[in-house]
């Protein structure tokens, strides 16, 4: 129930939200560090530890398979089968440890969001609210990190299927090299990738930025889910909370249309960051009796604009080629003919439609 007192307020505090606005979005900078930083402690742990083991037993078992002849035959099939099996259980614990690495971290990250958050509305309120945000409990808080879910699903589940995917490709690799005659050192090589190149040219890559991806996105998912648990602990002072989009070219068919929406604070079905692997979303609050206020300004990426500005409306006074860059070609033109809207281009569940679902394929499009 809302305090009867904030009934009081006089509605000419002018930049409450704004500024409230203005600070969560310079937060979320702190957020970006910080999510890089962990991304980087959990590749350099994987660096040291899983993809040197990966290796190893890719080396021996190739130069095992070298020894007895390469031809393929029962004995070979049962020894890649087993360096298959090997190569899941060793990725396998090797992402369960790299999950685990960034537990503590992100249990004091939900704490120190949560407090920061409460300081911040704390300080912006004006003292006729006579009224104060306060904490929500600190064991609330940390559970939030065995409970994190980027896109609905827990993050450990997104760990194993990132453990799964390393393990596969590096499988595939292997049969695709004794299929094609390939010296154990080309297929370790093109595993592994080179020094000269940064080991960026092997496969294993694409775990690192798949692992690193993930963990930066966790890190906003645990900052955002701090921040809603505040929110419903002050019900009395926050009443609807704003999804906010960076207003720039890099802001996806997805987010767009969800930037200057609004939910009630104690929804339980409402949609929130992070939306998508390294989504840049923010959610901000909308303080009871503040709503009404003149309109303050947010930055986007061709300078300051009113905090009224919705994405959709900063991208249509953007070029053609902006908004192209943004939906693409026809999408842009479907939108921009009035026939769509942002919101059109993507589904329930946030995945972006195709022109086939759209149903706006014609015969050049085939």
């Amino acid at each position: 129930m809302a305090d009867p007192r904030l009934a009081e307020l006089a509605i000419g505090e002018p930049t409450v939200n704004e500024r409230l606005m203005a600070w969560s979005i310079r937060r979320s900078l702190y957020t970006l560090r910080l999510g890089n930083g962990e991304a980087r402690r959990v590749v350099g742990l994987l660096n040291r530890e899983t993809y040197p083991d990966v290796i190893r037993q890719v080396r021996d078992a190739l130069d095992d398979v070298e020894a007895r002849g390469a031809d393929v035959n029962t004995e070979t099939n049962a020894r890649l089968g087993a360096l298959a099996r090997t190569l899941r259980e060793v990725t396998r614990q090797g992402y369960v440890n790299a999950h685990d690495l960034t537990a503590p971290t992100m249990q004091q990250q939900a704490t120190d969001e949560a407090e920061a958050l409460v300081r911040r509305i704390n300080a912006v309120l004006p003292p006729a609210a006579d009224a104060q945000a306060v904490m929500p409990a600190i064991p609330t808080l940390r559970a939030i990190v065995s409970q994190r879910t980027v896109n609905g699903r827990l993050v450990r589940d997104w760990f194993g299927d990132a453990s799964e995917h390393t393990a596969n490709a590096v499988v595939r690799e292997i049969n695709t090299g004794i299929a094609q005659g390939a010296p154990a050192d080309v297929i370790v090589r093109r595993i592994r990738g080179t020094a000269a190149n940064d080991y960026e040219d092997g496969l294993l890559d694409a775990s690192r930025r798949e692992v690193a991806t993930l963990v930066r996105t966790a890190v906003r998912g645990v900052q955002q889910q701090a921040r809603q648990i505040t929110y419903r602990e002050n019900a009395d002072i926050v009443e609807r909370v704003k999804i906010v989009a960076t207003l720039d070219h890099r802001t996806c068919p997805i987010c767009g249309p969800l930037d200057g929406t609004t939910f009630p604070v104690d929804s339980e079905r409402a949609q929130q960051p992070p939306f998508h692997p390294n989504c840049r979303c923010d959610t901000v609050p909308v303080v009871r009796r503040f709503t009404g206020l003149p309109p303050g300004q947010r930055a986007s990426a061709t300078g300051a604009v009113p905090s009224t500005v919705t994405f959709s409306q900063w991208l249509r006074d953007q070029p053609r080629a902006v908004q192209e860059d943004v939906l693409g070609v026809r999408r842009a033109a479907l939108w921009r003919s009035g026939r769509f809207t942002l919101g059109d281009f993507t589904d329930d569940a946030n995945k972006v439609l195709t022109l086939k679902e759209l149903g706006v394929l014609d015969a050049e499009d085939n």
